[in-house]
């Protein structure tokens, strides 16, 4: 069974694959504890679903490279 939470840290990381991205950690949580974007708590870890991704990239203005 594949995971579909991906945790802030790996957000980062994810999207600075997909996107030439160099989005930081500090940046994304910001935005989560705004509630620009929405994330759920898990075990003390801020988790997105997985298909969140474009969206985060497009709140960010990331472009896939």
């Amino acid at each position: 069974m594949t995971n579909t939470k991906i945790s802030l840290s790996d957000v980062t990381q994810e999207l600075a694959k997909q996107c030439n991205s160099t989005l930081s950690y500090k940046r994304l949580y910001r935005a989560v504890l705004d509630g620009e974007l929405i994330a759920e708590k898990e075990a003390n870890r801020w988790m997105f679903d997985r298909s969140q991704l474009p969206q985060i990239a497009r709140h960010f203005g990331l472009e896939r490279s």
